[in-house]
């Protein structure tokens, strides 16, 4: 007799595929529909649907998947004060559309959660991810090698790659498309250390596909956070071969001209580096004019030509302007207190990752699942220091949808009832790997690092900050069940 297949509820195939939708529809759509005068994208029309799709799944499962994450205090803090901006500044269609998109995100991250926590749904969504992104990848590269050759046509074969060839694919910018790029080598990672056979290889070709792209697009904020994001995972999973993911983007580098120049105008604070230190500047006098209801959330350009009318000397030659920095931006346009909630929301989606990360009780294979999403949030984040990431919807949607599968696989059920299968134990490494370590071990230099390494290491297991990280979180999840919001939604009691 043959195994009978496991049957999929309803409820996890409809919210699994009301995710699917959103993720191709914002993957592969980047315009806006105008009704009278409220202009709606493909997030602001999917968000929704995909929500409403997980509720039959959430009230199927009840209030008992709800978990502990810390994240419900400082998103309502947000969400207040930015409510307050919205009041402060006059209700307009651009306000209240703003707000209800980062309401949406808020939302979006408890449904994936709760989603998610099935393996099925988690499965389904990582894979529509790939899929979608990779479709982007396969546009991105057609335009690349097809423009790379009319080029090289009109000037008789002697032209080069340069930034001039930035790829854009579906989205409006490079900028945007390398934020939505980290993400995507996130998901692909997390697809090659969960899948087997081919679906792995599968995956890990996505995943080379999607880091050629982020070459492509040429920038260096989401380049440097993926770094060090991935470095700061490395140190949490295997320290003593993190060296390797600062190896990998250097030997990058030295292969590609274009890529050596782009990094090495990091050293010079002119050209784009002094403009945004100058955008800056006018935030600081945006959040400053008014630093405790802010300008109203989603208005930052008006107040930045108000800004630079009030005083010319700041002004940077153009109307209107982004702040270049995510987390000014909500300083500017939420007041100071709504600013620093989002930003004490961001840290608690990573402060979630990194305490699984130096739970010592997972295994390494669970700790690889949650150091690859880790890797793609914290770079998103990262890079929201030098861009608009969190203003720029089509890739932001991702973070938010990627934090949720965070919680998902973090609160999924407890490493003895899940499917070992972890890398291979350091006994099992071939012969030769054995002996060249052995050899590195009679080192001097090699000794001389392990003692600092253990210096460094006992100082930081007796750290304020690594208390910090790894003290559990509030106690939300019983905010949330007891909530009247909840037992509306959710139905029942918990189980």
């Amino acid at each position: 007799m043959t195994a009978r297949k496991r049957r999929v509820p309803w409820p996890a195939a409809l919210a699994a595929a009301g995710v699917a939708v959103l993720v191709f529809a914002v993957a592969l759509y980047e315009g806006r529909f105008v009704i009278g005068p409220i202009p709606l994208d493909a997030v602001s029309l999917t968000v929704p649907l995909a929500l409403l799709a997980c509720v039959p799944f959430a009230r199927s499962r009840g209030r008992a998947l709800i978990t502990d994450t810390g994240l419900v205090g400082p998103a309502l803090v947000f969400l207040g004060f930015a409510l307050i901006s919205v009041v402060a500044a006059g209700l307009t269609p651009e306000t209240f559309l703003t707000f209800s998109r980062y309401l949406s995100y808020v939302l979006l991250v408890g449904a994936l959660a709760l989603v998610t926590r099935d393996p099925f749904a988690r499965r389904f969504v990582m894979w529509a991810v790939a899929i979608a992104g990779t479709a982007t990848v396969a546009y991105g590269g057609w335009w690349y090698v097809t423009t790379l050759l009319e080029v090289r046509a009109a000037a008789h074969g002697s032209a080069a790659p340069s930034m001039a060839l930035r790829v854009v694919s579906t989205f409006q910018n490079a900028n945007f498309y390398g934020e939505f790029l980290v993400l995507l080598i996130a998901v692909t990672g997390y697809l090659a250390v969960t899948e087997r056979r081919i679906g792995r290889w599968v995956a890990v070709a996505m995943g080379l596909g999607a880091v050629v792209m982020l070459l492509l697009t040429y920038t260096r904020g989401s380049w440097l956070g993926l770094i060090v994001a991935s470095a700061g995972v490395a140190l949490c999973i295997a320290p003593r071969r993190a060296w390797v993911v600062i190896a990998a983007p250097l030997l990058a580098a030295m292969l590609s001209p274009s890529v050596q120049a782009r990094l090495l105008s990091l050293r010079t604070i002119d050209g784009s580096a002094a403009f945004r230190l100058r955008l800056w500047r006018i935030a600081g006098a945006v959040i400053l004019s008014s630093p405790l209801t802010g300008t109203g959330i989603g208005t930052f350009y008006q107040a930045f030509t108000e800004a630079v009318q009030r005083d010319p000397s700041l002004s940077v030659g153009f109307e209107f302007y982004g702040a270049h920095n995510s987390y000014f931006t909500l300083l500017a346009e939420t007041g100071v207190f709504g600013g620093f909630a989002f930003m004490v929301l961001i840290f608690t989606v990573l402060r979630i990752a990194v305490r699984a990360l130096l739970d010592g009780t997972r295994t390494v294979q669970m700790r690889l699942e949650i150091g690859t999403i880790a890797a793609g949030l914290g770079a998103f984040a990262l890079n929201a220091l030098t861009s608009n990431s969190f203003q720029h919807p089509q890739a932001a949607v991702f973070f938010w949808l990627l934090a949720g599968v965070l919680v998902g696989v973090v609160a999924g059920p407890p490493d003895s009832e899940r499917d070992e299968r972890e890398p291979a134990a350091a006994s099992a490494a071939p012969r030769p790997a054995r002996a060249w370590a052995s050899i590195a071990a009679t080192s001097l230099t090699v000794q001389a690092g392990h003692r600092v390494a253990e210096v460094l290491l006992a100082w930081w297991l007796s750290s304020a900050t690594r208390k910090m990280l790894v003290r559990p979180p509030a106690r939300d999840g019983e905010w949330v069940s007891s909530s009247r919001v909840a037992q509306l939604v959710l139905g029942g009691r918990p189980r």
